[in-house]
């Protein structure tokens, strides 16, 4: 185990650099406090695609993504699944105990790198924890309002509008983080993502794809979404652009 202050490899390339931005947009961290965390994580978990993200102990536990995708999901018992939200680099999530049933899973979409929060705060003093602690309390209440916002798209939107909608929010997500060049991202999901996230079918969900395509508004293709039309992009979802 490194002692602290001094910054693992892994830890000071531009991934831990972008989970802290993350983490910052998502809570207001300060530049000091980012310090503090950079230098208490010391190990990352690894899990590899289609992984559960499950807690190690008997209860659950704060993982804060560091890289790599996933996303909160129930599969029902016909074998459907409900995707609630995806999470990226900077987000918190509440990982449940293995073998255990649940309201809903962490799973990775691609392989994922995040810390276990108590575990790397306890090598920090006491009284440099509690700004931390609220930083990742703050940055969860921000997940839970984003699912709000998701059940507002399910329930009230137009499939073009579901589809435009989430394409900007993890737009808007990943510019934070320095992973948006040009109004186009790389997006590391299918459209059976997509269809479990907003409620559609893959037939749908293609279909509307090539209308907003048509349309000129946005083009999703080889695993990269480009805005076209930014300024009519938001006129549809009532989202401003990033």
């Amino acid at each position: 185990m490194s002692e602290i202050g001094q910054v693992h490899p892994f830890w000071a390339s531009d991934v831990i650099e972008r989970a802290i931005a993350g983490l910052r947009s998502n809570s207001g961290l300060s530049v000091e406090q980012a310090q503090r965390l950079r230098r208490a994580v010391e190990k990352p978990e690894h899990y590899e695609a289609r992984a559960s993200i499950s807690s190690h102990a008997l209860t659950p536990q704060l993982k804060w993504i560091v890289s790599g995708w996933a996303c909160e999901v129930r599969v029902l018992s016909d074998s459907r699944r409900q995707i609630f939200s995806f999470l990226l680099p900077g987000d918190v999530l509440l990982s449940r105990p293995a073998r255990q049933q649940h309201i809903c899973a962490q799973v990775a979409i691609t392989r994922v790198e995040c810390a276990d929060v108590a575990e790397a705060l306890e090598n920090l003093p006491e009284p440099e924890r509690a700004p931390l602690w609220d930083a990742m309390a703050a940055a969860q209440a921000v997940s839970q309002d984003r699912k709000y916002d998701h059940m507002v798209r399910l329930g009230q939107y137009s499939a073009p509008r579901r589809v435009a909608d989430l394409l900007l929010e993890l737009h808007e997500r990943l510019a934070a983080i320095g992973l948006v060049a040009g109004e186009r991202f790389r997006l590391p999901l299918t459209q059976e993502h997509l269809a479990d996230a907003l409620g559609l079918s893959i037939v749908h969900v293609n279909r509307t794809l090539r209308e907003l395509r048509a349309q000129r508004l946005l083009d999703v293709r080889f695993g990269c979404v480009t805005i076209l039309e930014p300024d009519r992009l938001a006129e549809l979802t009532g989202r401003a652009l990033a």
